[in-house]
């Protein structure tokens, strides 16, 4: 969560994600509950505006916690020290990243892994 803004106007961010995707209605019910949270712990004095969104599609996946969610997905993964992408689905990601590419199962170590991104 972000809180930027103005003091008399602050506003309040907060990103959600969860394996699947965030829906819309996803958003809408975490800002009611957030929001009443909020109020109720009067931790904001003053009007603020909030707004609950997901990361977005074209946030990189940096973790494994950001792979695991996107399992299933099809990625561009960035090597350290190599120009070269891989392109697969993610298979599972662990101690190493598992993509199925055209040419079978291929397995990343982890740490050489920069960052991927999902590929539309």
């Amino acid at each position: 969560m972000r809180v930027s803004g103005r003091i008399q106007q602050p506003i309040i961010r907060a990103f959600i994600d969860r394996v699947g995707g965030v829906t819309v209605d996803d958003c809408s019910a975490v800002s009611r509950r957030l929001a009443l949270e909020l109020d109720n712990a009067d931790v904001i004095r003053t009007s603020y505006t909030l707004e609950v969104s997901s990361p977005g599609l074209d946030r990189p996946l940096v973790t494994l916690g950001d792979f695991n969610r996107r399992r299933g997905c099809e990625v561009r993964v960035g090597l350290k020290g190599v120009k070269k992408q891989v392109v697969g689905t993610i298979v599972s990601a662990d101690r190493k990243l598992v993509l199925q590419t055209p040419t079978g199962q291929t397995e990343i170590a982890f740490d050489k892994v920069e960052k991927g991104l999902l590929k539309f």
